[in-house]
């Protein structure tokens, strides 16, 4: 199968947070609150801009929110090419100078800024595996990741399932009693007439022909990168460098894409990852903390709205992190001593 074109960068700015902001933010004391951070939020691969800028408001309300938030919505042709391909390399250099730009913007010459990556999904993961090597390492050096829902297992089912909702697609839904969705004057939905059920059925056999070509063409992506492809990017994610605000990873024990187990493994093999860059002097970056923060019985980039709270814990671990970043990159100790508490204390 070809992939399609490369899709020009995605980038949007967040609308503003509310103002007068809310009770509970304290943006009227930045110096109470931490150093100031800009968040880049990367979709999950199908994600619409109305549904990622649902997290661009949820930061914009949060205790201690954004300086900016920027978004990208990796197009397929990035999602589905394998680590260190041309068009992720691409796309992921255009968000490193989206971050850099929105940085040095906030900054307003003091340089005491962070970047907080928000990413959803595999989509998400590859552009902040592939931002590891494209990001400024000062600006490396002060960043903090937030992972929704990942990593998701690579195969045939989820990879097909991921294309077809990117593809505007959604599984049938549950056949009634008689097969098209009414119950036959058993009681519940009346039976469809004979032209709305001639066009159910035209419906369902169009979405069946487009779904048995996703199946082709998902087919063809393991064929043509070769049966090794999901291991690839399991295996980049689990090596890319350790970040000095760390990664926190927010999950479903019900997600079918994205198993507990998996995300608990991939945890296990990041946090080896930290520790042998602290025994290697591996500078600042080492010491950064990898978090987990399990929300329940949830699907698939959908924890927020079923976890509100235990969500909200998720983003204030990456802040913090994030804060004994910058205070780490300024010199200010080990990043325990001055803006992380008081970001703790804020949130």
């Amino acid at each position: 199968m070809a992939l399609p074109a490369p899709l020009p960068l995605d980038v949007h700015h967040s609308p503003p947070p509310p103002d007068p902001p809310p009770p509970h933010c304290n943006r009227g004391d930045p110096a109470a609150a931490g150093p100031p951070f800009v968040v880049i939020l990367l979709g999950w691969l199908g994600a619409l801009p109305r549904q990622v800028s649902t997290y661009a408001r949820l930061w914009a309300a949060a205790p201690h929110p954004p300086a900016a938030t920027h978004m990208a919505l990796p197009p397929p042709a990035v999602v589905l090419s394998p680590p260190g391909s041309a068009v992720l390399a691409a796309f992921s250099a255009g968000v490193a100078a989206t971050a850099a730009a929105a940085v040095a913007d906030a900054a307003g010459g003091s340089g005491r800024v962070g970047l907080l990556l928000h990413a959803f999904s595999n989509g998400g993961l590859c552009v902040v595996a592939a931002l590891a090597a494209t990001l400024p390492p000062a600006l490396a050096a002060r960043t903090g990741v937030l992972v929704d829902s990942a990593p998701a297992a690579v195969t045939l089912v989820s990879v097909a399932r991921a294309m077809g909702v990117a593809r505007g697609l959604t599984a049938p839904s549950a056949r009634g009693g008689d097969g098209l969705g009414g119950r036959n004057g058993r009681g519940g939905t009346a039976p469809p007439t004979a032209v709305a059920a001639t066009a159910a059925a035209a419906a369902a056999a169009r979405t069946a022909t487009a779904w048995v070509a996703v199946a082709k063409d998902t087919a063809g992506l393991f064929v043509r990168h070769g049966p090794a492809w999901g291991s690839a990017y399991a295996a980049a994610f689990v090596k890319m460098p350790a970040w000095s605000g760390g990664e926190v990873y927010v999950f479903g024990t019900a997600d079918a894409q994205a198993p507990a187990a998996g995300v608990e493994a991939h945890v296990a093999a990041r946090r080896a990852v930290y520790a042998a860059a602290r025994g290697g002097g591996g500078g600042r970056n080492a010491e950064g903390v990898v978090t987990t923060i399990p929300v329940g019985a949830s699907a698939h980039v959908r924890h927020a709205a079923a976890s509100p709270e235990a969500y909200a814990r998720a983003m204030a671990a990456v802040v913090e992190g994030v804060a004994a970043a910058v205070e780490r990159a300024d010199g200010e100790g080990r990043g325990t001593g001055t803006a992380a508490p008081r970001v703790r204390a804020a949130l």
